[in-house]
């Protein structure tokens, strides 16, 4: 009798019979369930039979209410960084922007032209820069030094005000706009 009810290429040994929480049934039997009314003794407790021991129900609940508090604390930091990010490479663009602009319209009124360069003419130029370049904020352009003898300096200063978008004004000391400026300065040829 030392064969096992199993057909299974695997090999255990055919269950005991007599150890508590065990059936004394083979493995097939198991596999296929029981005819009739016959039943099986569970091999544990069962979980809502356990000293202390909270239904599985009640957990998930409680791990689904963790996390939406963990949420509720994270995403106002999370947004808040990203639109820092988001507002700060905004100005930054912007900045870079506006130091082309003024670089452009100091190269624009150093170079020789038959006939020198008025303020105006800078400032016009430096508008159609900026507006080549799909930037409609107004900006305040001041030259200095337009149409002066050669080896004279030559300023353009470009002012723009960034107006931040999403960076909430509430954080400390900042307020909603960012006063961006470049300057440069070239001798006359």
């Amino acid at each position: 009798m030392g064969k096992s009810l199993c057909n299974h290429p695997h090999s255990h040994p055919p269950p005991s019979r007599g150890k508590v929480g065990l059936t004394a049934q083979s493995h097939q039997t198991r596999s296929r369930g029981l005819p009739g009314n016959q039943r099986v003794k569970k091999l544990g407790p069962t979980p809502d039979k356990r000293p202390g021991m909270k239904p599985m129900k009640s957990l998930v609940r409680q791990q689904q209410g963790a996390a939406a508090l963990e949420f509720a604390l994270v995403a106002p930091l999370f947004l808040i960084l990203f639109f820092g990010v988001l507002d700060f490479g905004l100005a930054m663009y912007a900045k870079g922007l506006i130091t082309h602009a003024s670089q452009e319209g100091a190269r624009y009124g150093t170079i020789y032209h038959l006939s020198p360069p008025t303020t105006g003419d800078i400032q016009g130029y430096v508008q159609r820069y900026l507006s080549d370049a799909k930037f409609s904020q107004p900006v305040t352009i001041t030259v200095t030094g337009a149409g002066g003898a050669s080896g004279t300096p030559l300023t353009v200063r470009v002012d723009y005000i960034y107006r931040f978008l999403g960076l909430p004004s509430f954080l400390a000391g900042w307020g909603d706009s960012l006063n961006l400026s470049a300057e440069t300065v070239k001798r006359l040829e």
